[in-house]
């Protein structure tokens, strides 16, 4: 946040940012001075789902977001090679 000079939203995604509340609710401590207002309710139930976990009146949100890094980089190497 500091380099950037403003963020928009966090975004959670992968297998800990997916599954790990705990982890997110740990990440998003403290960092409601700086805008961001986790939904505990809404963080707790977004484990394995895509979900704004932030307060709806959070001026950043935070998202987890599903990914699917093995499909990605399969897709990636079948690009190359078809080169």
């Amino acid at each position: 946040m500091a380099v950037l000079g403003r963020v928009d939203a966090v975004v959670f995604g992968g297998g800990i940012g997916e599954h790990a509340d705990e982890v997110r609710a740990k990440i998003c401590s403290g960092l409601e001075t700086l805008g961001l207002i986790l939904d505990a309710q809404a963080n707790r139930s977004a484990n394995g789902r895509e979900a704004m976990i932030s307060r709806p009146d959070s001026p950043i949100k935070a998202y987890v977001v599903t990914l699917d890094e093995e499909l990605y980089m399969a897709q990636a190497a079948a690009r190359l090679v078809a080169r």
